[in-house]
């Protein structure tokens, strides 16, 4: 068996053993884990050594694990990440934890080395009394035992504090050596545990099914195949109480693989909530002013729809082509010529909140956001189209241009060549849809220019 078979026959292992899904067009990285995984374990064996060992014992050895669940999962985070989810804590979550009788359970799974609980801990340690504070339990776990270690210990280098707002960076933490320390206060709020969401059972750190209020799981289950996906979700499902919520990140939004929640539109975002009737109850998240703390965090940002957009569980399959989302989205394409952004987007609002979803929905925002210089939330919006069709060529393409731009030069090469591979596989006189009559020849000249 040559090497390539090896790490083929191993990534198949390793999705049955971690979840984590390995196909062809992610070999490679693959690769790089195990190397990783080698010098972890000392660097007195090699990547294909580790490769035959998990190929012979068809499981993960003890002695490896440790070492490859840190090398396969490397995430980057940091404290206040994803402004819509947080909006939707601070005001939708904030709001039933004062009106709820008895405990509040939140979980972050996949919480990495802290950032996400400590931040939601954070919110709440700004919005709610002290009783109210009281009912709250933040349960955080990975799959990682060296995040979860960097996790307890709370100390954190600079670079996880770019979206921090300063008045809560000089409240909550202390400088220390080279890093920053988080206060006792909060650290105390959060309960960290080691768990594997494809193969443990989620009952180990609550007392049973049905106990859960939010679940926030964002930016892992990207990495999963889409059956470890759907499974993860129904143990979601199971775990959470009725109209529990589940967050995920917005470029992981899959109505099929998350077909058993139902879906609620608010604060420019999806979010999913478990419901047993076919359409979830009007919900009004209205701000109450006179709850709304003095000191919250993004008093001056907030998006708030004072009614979301509520929608039905996933019924029958419809059809591929709707034709009426085919009408609204030229139109959306027509305005954004014109430059008119604000009826563009409340036309994609829309798209965005049924459940036909496009990727070229997404591609659309994305220019807009960028004709608009808010870079950050175009790249979001490729993303997500990438998500729901990697071979996108043109949500590859712009997110190479706005890296490039950036100077995150490793970032612009990979998705400036992941939009090379799909272009060589065309003709040479194919025009790229919605490129504005740009052939595939003439956008890989401009590529490779780039990548020079």
């Amino acid at each position: 068996m040559d090497k390539g078979d090896i790490i083929k026959s191993t990534a198949k292992v390793i999705t049955r053993e971690l979840g984590l899904d390995f196909p062809d067009n992610r070999l490679e990285e693959l690769v790089r884990g195990l190397e990783r995984s080698a010098v972890l374990l000392g660097g007195e064996i090699d990547y294909i050594h580790i490769a035959n060992e998990i190929l012979e014992t068809q499981t993960i050895p003890e002695k490896y694990y440790k070492e490859l669940s840190i090398a396969l999962t490397i995430n980057e985070t940091y404290f206040f990440r994803e402004k819509p989810a947080l909006d939707f804590i601070q005001e939708i979550i904030l709001k039933e934890i004062r009106e709820c009788v008895g405990d509040y359970t939140i979980w972050s799974a996949g919480c990495s080395s802290g950032e996400e609980p400590y931040t939601i801990a954070m919110l709440l340690k700004e919005g709610l009394t002290a009783n109210d504070l009281g009912k709250v339990r933040i349960v955080a776990t990975d799959i990682s035992d060296k995040a979860l270690k960097k996790a307890k210990e709370g100390s954190y280098t600079q670079w996880s504090f770019r979206e921090t707002p300063e008045i809560i960076w000089q409240k909550y933490f202390s400088k220390k050596g080279n890093e920053w320390q988080i206060s006792d206060d909060i650290r105390r709020l959060v309960t960290f545990g080691h768990l594997n969401l494809f193969k443990d059972s989620f009952t180990r750190y609550f007392k049973n099914e049905g106990n859960i209020n939010l679940i926030l799981c964002r930016n892992v289950l990207m990495y999963f195949s889409h059956d470890n996906i759907r499974n993860v979700s129904e143990k979601f499902y199971k775990m959470l109480r009725e109209k529990g919520w589940f967050v995920t990140s917005q470029v992981e939004l899959n109505n099929e693989l998350f077909g058993n929640f139902g879906r609620v539109y608010s604060h420019g975002a999806l979010f999913y909530r478990k419901t047993e009737t076919h359409s979830l109850p009007a919900v009004n998240i209205t701000i109450d002013k006179s709850q709304h703390h003095k000191k919250a965090i993004f008093p001056k940002n907030l998006s708030v729809k004072s009614k979301p957009i509520i929608f039905e569980k996933r019924q029958e399959a419809k059809p591929a082509v709707d034709n009426q989302n085919e009408k609204s989205y030229q139109l959306a394409v027509e305005f954004a010529g014109k430059g008119d952004f604000n009826k563009a987007t409340e036309i994609l609002d829309n798209l965005l909140s049924g459940e036909d979803l496009k990727p070229v929905f997404f591609y659309l925002y994305g220019t807009i956001y960028s004709e608009m210089g808010k870079k950050r939330e175009a790249a979001e919006m490729f993303r997500k189209s990438l998500y729901m069709e990697p071979d996108n060529i043109l949500s590859s393409y712009m997110l190479g241009n706005l890296y490039n731009n950036e100077g995150k030069n490793e970032l612009a090469k990979r998705y400036f060549t992941n939009a090379y591979k799909n272009l060589a596989a065309l003709d040479p006189d194919t025009e790229i849809e919605g490129s504005d009559g740009l052939t595939a020849a003439r956008l890989a000249e401009i590529i490779i220019i780039n990548l020079k």
